[in-house]
């Protein structure tokens, strides 16, 4: 099967950019192995991952609404001494806690090879995903369904008292998603290029 010149293009230079992310530690390790694996596939291209992340942020409602401001992110498991200390700096709205699972987007050759991709993800939890562009090329999103949004502090009112039952709750969405990822790789690992131009 002949692939274009202008998507081979494409996902080299796609495929340097993760190599520069990952020369000065910009790149989401936890999120390795399934990025390459999807990179394997001579129809997809990753262009953005996360492996899921937590997120500190001042606003009127919850992620999604607006917004706000961003006060602190991390990308890994946090501790109650890490609440304790986001919790001092001082807010004039809400202070939200919000965990989001995995995402991932993906551009494709064309749109069979990302209902294929959709389909797979799908059986392992990333049912939040769907095609977002059709224009200049394919674009797949992938999206764990996990998250959570906890409400912390309103201006100088404490709303919540048992900072360990909290980073609890938000560390358990890191950790669903971390095994959605696991599980899609071992997916992926499995399947050989017959199987992939059999399902298109």
């Amino acid at each position: 099967m002949m692939i274009p010149k202008e998507w081979l293009r494409r996902k080299k230079e796609r495929l340097k950019r993760i190599e520069r992310d990952k020369s000065i530690g910009y790149f989401d390790e936890k999120i390795d192995e399934l990025v390459n694996l999807i990179n394997a596939v001579p129809d997809l291209s990753t262009t953005s991952s996360c492996s899921g992340r937590i997120i500190f942020y001042e606003s009127e409602g919850p992620w999604g609404f607006g917004h706000g401001e961003i006060i602190a992110k991390f990308h890994d498991i946090i501790t109650e001494e890490l609440l304790e200390n986001v919790l001092k700096k001082p807010v004039k709205k809400i202070l939200w806690a919000s965990a989001q699972g995995p995402i991932i987007h993906v551009a494709c050759r064309d749109i069979y090879s990302a209902s294929w991709l959709n389909k797979l993800a799908r059986r392992v939890g990333f049912k939040h995903g769907g095609i977002i562009s059709v224009e200049d090329e394919v674009v797949l999103e992938l999206r764990a369904v996990d998250r959570v949004d906890i409400p912390l502090k309103y201006r100088e009112a404490l709303l919540v008292n048992d900072l360990s039952v909290i980073a609890d709750i938000l560390n358990s969405v890191l950790k669903r998603g971390w095994e959605k990822i696991e599980k899609l790789s071992s997916l992926l690992s499995n399947i050989d290029e017959y199987e992939f131009l059999r399902e298109k």
